[in-house]
Formats: C-alpha cells, structure tokens, sequence
C-alpha cells in the first residue's frame, strides 16, 4: 500500500494552487495572494510542468499556457522532467508536485495500516447490504460528492456499483434543518432518517473539528453503522473520538494539500472494497 505506483494521480487546477506562506522558496522577493497575483508586481503566479533540466546552468524549459519558456529553477531543489512548479517572473518558486507526493506518502505511512482495516471493514459492510452516507463542508462537500458518485458510477468496468448517498445535495434539506434546529444537525438528522445498523456514515474535515460531521458521526455511531472520518492537521477531536471507528489522517496544515491528500485516502479505499469485494464474487472468499 505505501508504494507511489498504487496511489492515483491527482490532477491539480489553477485555483488550487497555494499561497506564499506555506510552498514557496523562501528567497522570493514577491507576495503572492491566495488566487496566485503578486501583490508586489502584479504579475500571475503559473503552474508549469518541466520537459527538461539544465541543472549546471540552474534552469529548466516548461510548458506555461501550450508553449515553451525557459525559467531559473535555483530557489527549488531536485527538479526532473514531469515536475509541476509554481512560475513567477520566470523564477520556479514551488514545486507543487513534491509538495503533494510527501503528503501522500506521509499519510500512507501514518495511516496505512487504518486505510487498509478501514477499506476491509466497508467492504464487509457493502457485501452484507449496507449502504454509504458521505458528508462534509466546503470543499469536502465536494469530496463526499465525488466518493458517492464514483461508488454509484464506478470508473472501471470489472467494479459493481454500490449504494451511496451524499448527505451535502438536498439543499431544501440542509436549509430547513439548519434554520429550524442549527446547522450543527444538518447531517446528523439525515443520519437518522436514512441510517440503518450496518450501514457506513463517512465524514470528511481538514481540520478534524467540523461540529456537523462530528455530530453526524456520534449519531450514526448510536444507530450501529460503520463510522469512517477523513481528517487533516493532527485530525482534530475526529482523532480522538470514541464515535469514529477509523480516522485516517493527512499531517498538514496546508488545506489545499490535506483536500488532494484525503482524494488519495478514498481512492485507496475503494480501490480495496472493489478488491476484496470482486475475490468474493468470484472465488466464494469471505470477508474477514
């Protein structure tokens, strides 16, 4: 499980790329803003993804917007050919792609062996019928969306696709819940009417603090479903709480990175339902 070549590739945007204050060398002499324009220039901070490396003139040639530029790599250690780095001014300042890598290896190797009992007990729970309830904020919303549709609509043709729901697309739901009893209970009251013993309730939160997940998951765990929680920073009070039976976290503080960490978690761990859930199809093997 901790081998690079297992983990799925994470494609980055534009929009995710981060500030200053966490990835960039510090040797840069501008300030960037969190969307990527220096405060001080006013030039555009761009991701650019190297073709080729001249270390002993200390430069790299990269493609930014379909063409090819020559930009000064000295403020960033071991580029290669394949990088993504972050281009200001015609100086690497970040290397986006090692930044994502280390996280994603971090967070193998402090969760790896959480991932693998985690991906073994859902899978055990879909063979016995049970369903996944996905829940989070922001961009974990996302996150739960993406995880429900890809157990729905699986991207390979050998994978069943499994019943999931997304507690963050109601927003008739989430509304009157959050006006007539408080946006803490948004998903925990949607636990309680689609909750069944045996199902999964899965909540995803960079920081581990979210209020609404943590509830929703105390809830769930009431009602004897599978409690799993994807959590960032040091996984918060996710990490320490009885009602969660995995936590798997991404030791970061850097959003951006814990988000496309905690994509790489749930990958994994469907990549070992569909697994551990195929063998039984075909060859009769119980889940243990």
């Amino acid at each position: 499980m901790s081998n690079e070549q297992n983990i799925p590739p994470i494609e980055l945007s534009t929009k995710e790329i981060p500030s200053l204050q966490s990835n960039v060398a510090s040797d840069a002499s501008c300030i960037l803003d969190a969307e990527g324009h220096c405060i001080t220039c006013s030039d555009e901070a761009l991701p650019a993804r190297v073709q080729r490396v001249d270390p002993q003139a200390g430069v790299a040639f990269v493609t930014i917007n379909d063409t090819i530029e020559e930009v000064d790599i000295t403020l960033v250690d071991d580029v290669v050919p394949g990088d993504l780095l972050l281009v200001h001014g015609g100086v690497a300042i970040a290397n986006i792609d090692k930044d994502l890598i280390t996280l994603r290896r971090m967070t193998l190797d402090h969760s790896c062996e959480q991932i693998i009992a985690a991906g073994r007990a859902m899978a055990r729970a879909f063979a016995n019928g049970a369903a996944l309830l996905a829940f989070g904020n922001g961009g974990s919303t996302t996150d739960a969306q993406d995880l429900v549709a890809e157990l729905l609509t699986p991207p390979f043709p050998d994978w069943t696709p499994l019943p999931a729901i997304s507690l963050t697309n109601d927003i008739a739901v989430i509304t009157a819940v959050g006006n007539d009893v408080g946006f803490d209970n948004i998903y925990a009251r949607q636990v309680i009417a689609f909750g069944r013993q045996g199902d999964i309730a899965l909540g995803i939160s960079t920081s581990g603090n979210s209020t609404n997940v943590l509830v929703a998951l105390e809830q769930a765990k009431k009602q004897g479903l599978l409690t799993i929680g994807l959590s960032g920073y040091d996984g918060g009070k996710m990490a320490h709480s009885a009602a969660v039976d995995f936590c798997i976290t991404s030791p970061s503080d850097h959003i951006p990175r814990i988000q496309e960490a905690q994509a790489t978690v749930y990958h994994v761990l469907l990549e070992v339902i569909h697994t551990l859930i195929k063998k039984e199809n075909t060859h009769g093997h119980e889940i243990r």
